[in-house]
């Protein structure tokens, strides 16, 4: 009735059978809200710890939150008992060193894209491995910041953190790319 997405129902359903799987295998009996509220939350939670990654316990516990909120509102559970269910703390970020490609596997990335012919594709590829673009810069790349001469050619950038604007050179194969 409030509009979710048949998805995000599927999930609401599926984790809602497993609470009441999981309240079973502990008690032999079916969910009781006030029981669970007051007593199971924290197994509960820590079940879910043990058995999921963060970002999957914190869903299912979401879905507990707006359950007991929906079992107030419906007076299944009175407002007062509503515990509060805190998150799964998240690991921190892995930060990765950036990943290039070595000279063969950029020689097997320009054929197989070339072996697709399509231009774009072509001249977007080339323009990366022989310029240093970032796909962020070629994304954003408009023809009017091209400029190619005779026997050269340069990029126009507005890059991020610098005022004044980049002249990013490009090779003969990068030329005719675009070309």
């Amino acid at each position: 009735q409030e509009g979710r997405s048949p998805v995000t129902v599927k999930n609401y359903r599926s984790d809602l059978e497993g609470l009441i799987r999981w309240s079973k295998s502990r008690n032999q009996k079916g969910l009781n809200l006030g029981d669970f509220a007051a007593a199971n939350l924290h197994e509960y939670r820590e079940s879910l710890v043990h058995r999921f990654k963060a970002a999957t316990a914190n869903r299912k516990l979401a879905t507990l939150k707006i359950f007991l909120r929906w079992a107030a509102d419906a007076r299944l559970l009175q407002r007062e008992d509503l515990p509060h269910v805190p998150n799964v703390k998240l690991p921190p970020p892995v930060q990765s060193r950036p990943q290039w490609l070595d000279r063969c596997e950029q020689a097997r990335l320009q054929q197989s894209v070339e072996a697709a012919g399509v231009a774009r594709d072509i001249a977007a590829i080339t323009l990366l491995l022989n310029t240093g673009l970032r796909v962020s810069e070629l994304c954003a790349l408009q023809w009017e910041h091209v400029r190619i001469g005779d026997g050269e050619g340069t990029l126009t950038l507005r890059r991020a953190g610098i005022s004044r604007p980049s002249h990013v050179p490009m090779n003969t194969e990068a030329r005719e790319s675009l070309m």
